[in-house]
């Protein structure tokens, strides 16, 4: 095997090893892998942070840039919306910690997304838009504006992110790593 083959070998084990990560971090939280590896908290939180580096590492700016037009020369509509990501206390009652999320998601089959954690919800953050769905009025216009594709992103979203992960800390890296396993879905 030449030089060339050995690092497909190898690259084909590192991605077997962030595919078994990828499922131990999905299935399990913090407390749990700590239990069952019998490693130190603090090891497998520098871990995780790793892992979440490497997930970064691995996306391109054309996997959270959306735009333009597909391969038939239609120019591909991108749903914008935005979302609280919070937590309740004692799980009931009003949300009293969490951060804002702007996100964008491709009218097509890839949904390619852009995801980013706002300081703020008001108008100089959120950026001005086309075409807007008063949900209090309609659910879609008579333009055939609708926001239905960004809405399931963010139950998906939310389905991925636990509550207690739902902080300023946390929630930018697993928003990057919900855009990774969309990415990747095929191959996980």
């Amino acid at each position: 095997m030449g030089l060339c083959g050995n690092v497909l070998h190898y690259l084909a084990g590192v991605l077997l090893v962030i595919k078994a990560i990828n499922g131990i971090l999905y299935r399990f939280n913090n407390e749990s892998i700590t239990s069952l590896t019998r490693s130190h908290p603090l090891t497998v939180q520098r871990l995780i942070c790793d892992f979440h580096l490497l997930i970064e590492a691995d996306l391109q700016d054309n996997d959270v840039q959306i735009r333009g037009y597909d391969e038939n020369g239609d120019r591909i509509i991108i749903e914008i919306d935005e979302s609280k990501f919070g937590k309740r206390k004692n799980h009931r009652g009003h949300r009293v910690e969490g951060v804002w999320v702007l996100g964008g998601v491709e009218r097509t089959n890839k949904r390619k997304t852009f995801l980013a954690v706002v300081p703020r919800r008001d108008a100089q953050t959120l950026t001005e838009v086309h075409e807007v769905v008063n949900h209090s009025i309609e659910f879609i216009t008579d333009e055939g504006v609708y926001t239905n594709t960004i809405e399931g992103t963010w139950l998906a979203i939310e389905r991925h992110i636990v509550a207690r992960h739902r902080t300023k800390l946390m929630t930018p890296w697993k928003l990057i790593e919900f855009i990774w396993r969309r990415k990747h879905n095929d191959n996980l």
